[in-house]
């Protein structure tokens, strides 16, 4: 069965919402470079914008195999999920709290050790 952007962003979303412990250690550094595509994707056609956020989706899922079967298993559960364009900035506004959070959390001499 062929996967669509749809699903992949509406699982991924569903994902990061409801079990954001699953992004630990390498997945919650890679989560920076995926804040970066969801910050390009306003530059992006309407009609391109959910292609463009999978696609990301997808290389951070090449990266970490564990959220890849997170995924692909809520896929599963839910195969006819359907998303708007009100999905994008949902997700974005997930990934900047999951990394603000972290943030707070991070003890001041490693935000010294960081900015050097």
């Amino acid at each position: 069965m062929m996967t669509t952007p749809e699903q992949i962003v509406a699982s991924f979303n569903q994902l990061i919402t409801e079990q954001p412990q699953l992004f630990q250690g390498d997945a919650f550094q890679d989560l920076s470079y995926l804040e970066i595509a969801l910050d390009k994707v306003e530059y992006e056609p309407d009609a391109e914008k959910l292609e463009f956020i999978s696609d990301a989706i997808i290389d951070f899922c090449e990266s970490n195999p564990e959220i890849d079967q997170a995924v692909q298993q809520q896929i599963e559960q839910n195969p006819n999920q359907t998303v708007t364009q009100e999905i994008i900035p949902a997700l974005t506004a997930a990934v900047n709290s999951l990394l603000e959070q972290a943030e707070k959390a991070t003890p001041i001499s490693q935000k010294i050790l960081w900015s050097e």
